[in-house]
């Protein structure tokens, strides 16, 4: 299946394209610049299109998840689209996204979110469906804002977040809808590395998935069942 790219396609919201420059690293791009990537059915449904196109790309040794627009990535739902829904089409929206959020956490392969700006709600939820999580140094809105309004997270935050951090922590920012700071959200154990303040979480993204795309042949394999495989 051809790549879609931002050329071919203008009105793509998410789509798969190579890195010439490193053999083996593919990226999904969002693509939603006036709203900062607020997930939208037609996001979802381009995302689903781009991870089906990634898991049939036998050259395809690591993935990163960025944004096409610099300084963002992705600000959560899109709540504008959702309060034209019907609660039945709002029950629907939640299933799709629980659905190709588990589409990533499942891929055969390393995924790396490169977080170069806000990080909200299902935003932040999306990045922790990937393996490793990078934040540009300048990042300051990380967060679950759902409790304000009077919802939890739907996208699997519930989950995910207490694996990495403990429950205990996980519920506090939760709860709380405490905003994070790259600093905080690495301290935290959110998030993986900090790049330097000269450098974006995309570059350091790529110097990362350089390294793994190295030992590729052997993650499609293992990449994820045997660290999520008991000891016998």
């Amino acid at each position: 299946m051809a790549l879609v790219d931002v050329e071919a396609n203008p009105l793509a919201q998410a789509y798969l394209h190579k890195v010439h420059s490193h053999p083996g690293v593919y990226c999904i791009a969002l693509n939603r610049p006036k709203s900062k990537n607020a997930i939208s059915v037609q996001l979802l449904e381009d995302l689903r299109i781009a991870l089906d196109q990634a898991s049939s790309e036998k050259m395809l040794n690591v993935l990163i998840f960025y944004s096409s627009t610099p300084g963002a990535f992705c600000s959560g739902a899109d709540l504008i689209e959702r309060k034209s829904m019907t609660d039945a089409q709002v029950c629907d929206f939640l299933s799709n996204i629980r659905e190709v959020f588990n589409l990533i956490d499942d891929l055969p392969f390393p995924t790396i979110a490169a977080i170069d700006g806000p990080a909200l709600g299902g935003g932040l939820e999306l990045a922790l469906t990937c393996d490793f999580r990078i934040a540009a140094s300048n990042v300051t809105k990380m967060s679950f804002p759902e409790v304000r309004l009077g919802i939890i997270p739907g996208a699997g935050g519930t989950q995910r977040t207490p694996r990495l951090i403990g429950m205990s922590k996980a519920k506090e920012l939760i709860f709380t809808g405490r905003n994070l700071t790259a600093r905080d959200a690495q301290d935290l154990g959110l998030v993986d590395y900090v790049a330097d303040p000269s450098s974006t979480a995309f570059e350091r993204a790529l110097e990362l998935a350089k390294d793994m795309a190295l030992s590729g042949e052997i993650h499609r394999p293992c990449s994820s069942f045997f660290f999520l495989t008991p000891d016998p």
